[in-house]
């Protein structure tokens, strides 16, 4: 007996609709670059990195609950899954960070892998650019984007992303910090797609909220003078 693959619906690049948020900084970009700078280059990649930058009260929901959404695919999941970038709200068990300890609620995420615990629990294990500053999440951006599938920022594009692969062409101490598994099971929302062209709006994006697990919030400024800290070695 012959197993049929699963079919994959693959969406035409018309189907997926930008979310306001990212749509903003989209215009913003057309605004003040007036041409001059192509898009999904070195220079665009600079000049989102110091506008989003800036800002530190984006509404994170919006961008789940957005009616807008990207079409969602489908076919095989962890086929789907690999080499993509996902939004969505997370409840933690145990914090993502172990010396804080702290976990971010709203993981904006590269997968690379899925896996099973011992107990059987779905696992998805992927690069959350949140554990790393703005400069370090352009570098980070940089080294996966020479693993593209191809030279286009289409539907198709998704990037060959394996362990193994990471630890070739990433810098041990970006990988270190964003690497962090995820139970399925403790996902809160939607798994919501970035498209490719707009990875590099998305990777800067201040949507992070670190919780400490008894459901405190941890504001941005005491992590980053955390890593300051550890940075000096105190």
């Amino acid at each position: 007996m012959v197993t049929k693959k699963p079919v994959v619906e693959e969406a035409d690049d018309n189907d997926f609709v930008s979310p306001e948020l990212i749509q903003s900084y989209i215009n913003k970009f057309n605004t003040s670059s007036k041409g001059t700078i192509e898009r999904n280059s070195t220079e665009s990649l600079k000049w989102f990195q110091r506008r989003i930058s800036k800002d530190t009260n984006p509404s994170r929901m919006s961008l789940i609950n957005n009616p807008g959404d990207y079409k969602t695919r489908k076919g095989n999941e962890k086929g789907m899954l690999i080499g993509r970038m996902y939004y969505f709200k997370y409840q933690a068990e145990s914090p993502g960070d172990q010396e804080l300890p702290i976990y971010d609620q709203y993981p904006m995420v590269f997968i690379f892998n899925t896996s099973k615990t011992q107990d059987g629990k779905n696992l998805i294990h992927a690069l959350n650019v949140h554990y790393l500053q703005p400069r370090e999440r352009s570098i980070l951006l940089l080294k996966l984007l020479k693993l593209k599938n191809n030279k286009t920022y289409t539907h198709r594009t998704k990037l060959k992303l394996s362990w193994e692969l990471i630890k070739s062409h990433v810098d041990h101490s970006l990988y270190q910090k964003a690497v962090h598994a995820y139970r399925v099971d403790r996902i809160k929302s939607r798994l919501i797609e970035i498209f490719p062209s707009e990875w590099e709006i998305a990777v800067f994006l201040q949507l992070q909220r670190w919780q400490h697990i008894t459901n405190e919030t941890v504001y941005s400024s005491d992590v980053r003078k955390i890593h300051r800290d550890r940075a000096r070695g105190k």
